[in-house]
């Protein structure tokens, strides 16, 4: 996976109109064939636990706790150039009565940056259930009308 360097500064929309904000985040690299199913993969093995809640439970209890209205992980691409995005909504603070912004921001950081691995591998049971519903998915797809539907409308 070849990295992809953007001389780049954040993007400011603001909007009265709203009372959450999105944060987006996204890391551009070149697409490698080799790597298209770890692309698939990563997203789903980021989007549940990390080393600092490393369980499912604790993960969303936290999430519900800091009022994270939604959370992802997922991964595009445009031509050649492949990017995964990490986005987070929260409420307005105005709207909470509560600063919970930099305990908002850490939980962010860390389910980007503080995966949960081991000996610098993704946990093997939470990896090889993802492998299954990624094959499931693949499986799935072939039967769904929708996407054949979506590409005839196209």
């Amino acid at each position: 996976m070849q990295k992809i360097k953007l001389k780049s500064h954040p993007v400011i929309l603001k909007n009265r109109d709203f009372q959450s904000i999105q944060i987006s985040v996204l890391f551009f690299f070149e697409e490698n064939i080799s790597d298209m199913v770890n692309i698939q993969l990563l997203p789903s093995m980021l989007r549940k636990m990390n080393n600092t809640y490393s369980s499912e439970e604790d993960f969303q209890l936290n999430k519900k706790k800091l009022y994270i209205l939604g959370i992802n992980c997922s991964s595009s691409i445009i031509g050649t150039t492949n990017y995964i995005s990490f986005d987070i909504s929260i409420p307005n603070i105005n709207i909470l009565n509560e600063d919970l912004l930099e305990k908002q921001f850490k939980f962010f950081q860390d389910y980007i940056y503080n995966p949960k691995i081991n000996d610098n591998a993704f946990d093997n049971d939470l990896l090889q259930r993802e492998i299954k519903n990624l094959q499931l998915s693949i499986k799935n797809a072939l039967n769904n009308i929708g996407f054949y539907q979506n590409k005839k409308l196209l």
